[in-house]
C-alpha cells in the first residue's frame, strides 16, 4: 500500500534507521500511516482506531501522515491531531516534543511548519495507570522530525514504562 511517496515498509525503515538506540528494539515503535485520501475521514479514521484500540500495548505509537490525492496535508493533520487530542491525558512534556519534531520537520523540507505536529499521552488499557506517547508526523519532513526528537523519545518512552 503507498502512502504519500513513500511504502509502510519504507516508512518502517526510516524509523528503524533514524531511531534504533533512543528506543531500544525496534517492536517498541509501531508506524502507522494514515492514509489521506477520499477527504479527511480515513485519515482520522484509521488513526483513533490504530491508537484506541490496535497499539495499546506499545510506549512510543508515530502515526505518519502521508500527502493525499488531494494534496492538502495540513487540513488533514488539523483533523488528525484533534482526534488525537480528544484521546489524550495531556503531558506538558508533550506539547514540547510536538515543537521539536516540527521543527525538525520544518527544517528538511519548509511546507511542513504548516504541519499540526501534536504529541499526546494516552493511557494503556488494563496497565495500571501507564501511558504510551502518540505523535503526529509528517511523511514529508519524517527524517527531519525524528532526527529532531530521537534523544528525547529514549528517554520518554523510559519515564512511561516507569524506569524512571
Amino acid at each position: 500500500l503507498g502512502l504519500g511517496r513513500r511504502t509502510r515498509e519504507e516508512l518502517r525503515e526510516t524509523v528503524a534507521r533514524l531511531l534504533p538506540a533512543s528506543l531500544g528494539p525496534p517492536r517498541q515503535v509501531i508506524v502507522r500511516a494514515a492514509s489521506a485520501g477520499e477527504g479527511n475521514g480515513g485519515a482520522v479514521e484509521d488513526a483513533v482506531e490504530a491508537v484506541s484500540h490496535d497499539l495499546r500495548d506499545r510506549d512510543v505509537v508515530l502515526v505518519v501522515l502521508g500527502r493525499g490525492s488531494d494534496g492538502n496535508v495540513v487540513r488533514q493533520s488539523l483533523d488528525v491531531a484533534d482526534a488525537l487530542r480528544r484521546l489524550a491525558d495531556g503531558n506538558v512534556e508533550a506539547d514540547g516534543m510536538a515543537l521539536e519534531a516540527l521543527r525538525g520537520a520544518a527544517a528538511q523540507d519548509g511546507r511542513c511548519a504548516a504541519f499540526e505536529t501534536t504529541a499526546v499521552t494516552v493511557g494503556k488499557e488494563n496497565s495500571s495507570g501507564k501511558k504510551m506517547l502518540v505523535i503526529l508526523l509528517p511523511e514529508d519532513g519524517l527524517e527531519g522530525a525524528l532526527s529532531s526528537i530521537a534523544g528525547a523519545l529514549g528517554r520518554v518512552a523510559r519515564l512511561l514504562r516507569g524506569e524512571g
